[in-house]
Parts: structure tokens; C-alpha cells; sequence
């Protein structure tokens, strides 16, 4: 079922939060979510937001990858290889 749909249904009245998320497979607090960004943004707001914004664990461009790159290094290898005796 869609969720314009199931929308639909619960703004009339007919199925509870609680209906409606079992409906589309989802927790009562997604729903609740869902529908307050479709409420404001239309068909718009149930987007995927996480495919237009880079990843805050994304490398800076200035502290790329040594030469070498950074495959197989665990992220503490820097440190041992420098205080190796």
C-alpha cells in the first residue's frame, strides 16, 4: 500500500497511527515522522534526505590518503609504524 494512500486514510479518521504503521511496515514514530515531512513538502519530503549529503565521516580533501593509499591500513597503523623501534 502507498503511503499517500494510507495518509489518506488516517487523516480521515478511519485507522490510528498505530494502524497505519502496521500498515506500511514501519514503527508508529516513523509514521509520525513521514507524515509530518510529507505534511510540509509534499510527496517531496518522503525523499531520502541521506543521498544529498556528504558523509560527516567522509575524509577532508586536504587529508587525502598518503601515496601509498588507504586500503588494508587499520587506523591506528600510522602510530605503530611511527613508534616502532
Amino acid at each position: 500500500m502507498l503511503f499517500e494512500d494510507v495518509h489518506t486514510v488516517w487523516t480521515e479518521r478511519r485507522l490510528t497511527q498505530e494502524e497505519a504503521a502496521q500498515l506500511l511496515g514501519v514503527c508508529p514514530r516513523t509514521f509520525r515522522r513521514w507524515s509530518a515531512r510529507y505534511e510540509e513538502d509534499g510527496i517531496e519530503g518522503l525523499r531520502d534526505r541521506r543521498l544529498s549529503r556528504a558523509s560527516h565521516r567522509a575524509v577532508p580533501p586536504s587529508r587525502g590518503c598518503p601515496a601509498g593509499g588507504c586500503r588494508g591500513r587499520s587506523r591506528n597503523s600510522a602510530t605503530r609504524e611511527a613508534t616502532a623501534p
